[in-house]
Order: structure tokens, then C-alpha cells, then sequence
């Protein structure tokens, strides 16, 4: 979607099935475009905490903690 805003929510322990492609705590898709991601909560997770697939979006003033592979993946 265009122009989302997701904020203030809290995420713990998303993917904990093992699921190879469910285990990213917050994941904005490729057609994810100019999305305000502010004020989160993002803990626990077995891979990334976010995933920026889409473009032009706006992540900031983000807690993340305790995820195995990394704080954030951007790609394009």
C-alpha cells in the first residue's frame, strides 16, 4: 500500500514455528511504497526485526531488540 502509518504496536516472539518466511518481526513488501514506521516495539525474533522490501519509506524511532539475524534488511 501507499502511504501506511504503523506505529506504537509491540511485537514479541513472532516465528517461533521455524517457518523459514515467517520469521521477520515487522516485513514491509515490495509494494510497500512512502510508509511511516515509527514508535515500535519489535523483540525476540529468530531472523530480522524489519524487513524493508518496498521503497521510499520512512522507519525511525524504533526499538529492536533480541533478533538473531540483524536489526534491519533493506532491499529494492
Amino acid at each position: 500500500s501507499k502511504n501506511a502509518k504503523i506505529h506504537h504496536n509491540t511485537v514479541n516472539g513472532s516465528g517461533a514455528g521455524g517457518s523459514l518466511y515467517h520469521q521477520t518481526l515487522m516485513q514491509l513488501g515490495g509494494g510497500t511504497e512512502g510508509a511511516i514506521v515509527y514508535s515500535n516495539v519489535l523483540k525476540n525474533g529468530p531472523s530480522q526485526g524489519i524487513i524493508d522490501g518496498g521503497g521510499g519509506n520512512y522507519i525511525f524511532n524504533n526499538v529492536i531488540e533480541n533478533t538473531v539475524d540483524g536489526i534491519m534488511l533493506m532491499t529494492d
